[in-house]
């Protein structure tokens, strides 16, 4: 890929998985475990995966499952957002969506969920939810994971400059969309400041909108996703007047 010579490809270094105590603040007590204290002391390698999540599915799991094991993470934690300041709003609720997420993740020792987004006021800025975390992890390594969607529109995130000297972002592929880096990060690249890995690996074929899409045909969504989401999905009669899929691709 032409843009491998501007990054600043930080090697992936061998690092022990730490687990996170049960009782931390910041992540869901629903799917933590419990840890000898030992453990909290030692470095975290923190993937954060934001996004809407209307609703979430395999796709999404198979990025956090990829990320985690190439990248060595101790943990990725998903991060629904309340309303992204480039996306349309959710069609879900928030409490729906981050209900949703707790039940695909069903126990996955190495994911977590986080209601930080949700729980304050619209919209969402990555920067907010690192600083977040920062405070309570001060010495974690940062990671967020991003589609190559939203990589197309990195340079308009807020306080750019500021996360990127804060934590690294992982780009993977998403279906239909290539993984271009803008004009105006190409220079921070090409002199080593930001720190962006792209990230190739197999991808599924499957969006939010489509699940969507199926659930106003009332169509079945059990191959997109898991059994309990399409449980609740049906049981809330989610989507079902979603005008076949409208608005967010995510």
């Amino acid at each position: 890929m032409r843009y491998t010579a501007l990054l600043r490809l930080v090697g992936v270094t061998h690092c022990v998985v730490y687990n996170v105590p049960s009782d931390v603040r910041i992540f869901d007590a629903q799917n933590a475990t419990s840890t000898n204290s030992e453990e909290v002391f030692q470095p975290l390698r923190l993937g954060i995966y934001g996004g809407t999540f209307d609703p979430i599915h395999f796709g999404h799991l198979a990025v956090a499952r990829d990320v985690f094991s190439v990248f060595k993470l101790s943990r990725v934690i998903f991060v629904p957002a309340r309303q992204s300041p480039m996306r349309d709003p959710p069609v879900a609720s928030a409490h729906d969506r981050l209900a949703m997420v707790r039940l695909a993740l069903g126990g996955i020792g190495e994911f977590r969920v986080s209601s930080i987004d949700v729980d304050r006021p619209a919209p969402s800025f990555m920067i907010d939810t690192i600083q977040r975390f920062l405070d309570e992890y001060p010495s974690a390594e940062m990671f967020v994971i991003i589609g190559a969607d939203a990589l197309a529109e990195i340079s308009s995130w807020r306080k750019l400059d500021e996360l990127m000297d804060l934590a690294q972002i992982i780009a993977v592929p998403r279906p239909g969309f290539s993984m271009c880096v803008p004009s105006q990060v190409e220079a921070e690249l090409a002199n080593a400041r930001y720190r962006v890995h792209l990230h190739s690996m197999p991808t599924i074929d499957i969006s939010a909108s489509h699940v969507r899409t199926l659930c106003a045909r009332q169509s079945s969504i059990s191959t997109c996703v898991p059994p309990a989401v399409a449980k609740y999905v049906a049981a809330h009669q989610l989507y079902v007047n979603d005008q076949l899929g409208r608005s967010n691709p995510k």
